[in-house]
């Protein structure tokens, strides 16, 4: 299990030496967090104190911008440790930290998941996904260093991390219709504003007329 992220600045791209050593790194990064998230997933962290503030901090260093504060260039690598733990522990971490609250050891530096902010996260990291994912399909800025070797495997990845967070809390991404602009919509909302507020009227009529004869048909009883 790697210590530390691994950081751009630390290796020269001139040298063969160093660009094999990133590699090795990355790829490391990759792999372990990917062996971490099962074992998050299974349960075999259960009795760490921290194991959601743990994977919650790995996720946020692939999604959220500025963190971490030492991390200047996000990397590819970085993303797709991020998936690896919404893929094999997101089930987990939903229903623990999103569906209960559950705020994680409060010792731990990343703290997003604390006083019942796990929604809020999480819409957070479903949102950033699907960025990603239109950005990788646009050609758009990413946020983060992409090799080009790793384009198709972190946009399986992303893909389908953003499918499952959306999966999981469907109600939380379930998008409100926009409203319709157009001077042919805007027409459309008027008349049927106008047709609501003539039924109304009939309503307001015909419940006014109701209570005329009823007043009406008193009467005549009183009289006779």
């Amino acid at each position: 299990m790697p210590r530390e992220d691994p950081l751009l600045d630390q290796y020269n791209f001139e040298d063969l030496l160093d660009l094999h050593q990133f590699d090795q790194a990355t790829t490391l990064w990759v792999d372990s967090n990917a062996f971490w998230a099962r074992c998050t997933g299974a349960g075999f962290d259960e009795e760490s104190k921290s194991r959601f503030a743990h994977a919650g901090s790995i996720i946020a260093m692939g999604l959220e911008p500025g963190y971490h504060a030492e991390l200047d260039t996000k990397l590819d690598s970085h993303v797709m440790a991020a998936a690896q733990f919404l893929l094999h522990a997101g089930d987990l971490i939903d229903e623990e930290c999103v569906r209960k609250l559950h705020s994680p050891s409060s010792y731990h530096s990343w703290k997003g998941f604390n006083d019942g902010n796990g929604p809020v996260v999480w819409k957070q990291w479903g949102e950033r996904l699907g960025e990603i994912v239109a950005a990788l399909e646009s050609g758009g800025e990413l946020g983060f260093k992409l090799f080009e070797k790793n384009r198709d495997a972190l946009f399986d990845m992303v893909i389908r991390a953003r499918d499952k967070v959306v999966a999981l809390e469907p109600e939380m991404f379930a998008q409100q219709p926009a409203p319709d602009t157009t001077s042919a919509g805007q027409e459309a909302v008027a008349v049927a504003e106008a047709d609501a507020a003539a039924d109304a009227v009939t309503e307001a009529d015909a419940a006014a007329e109701a209570v005329t004869e009823a007043v009406t048909e008193a009467t005549m009883k009183l009289e006779a």
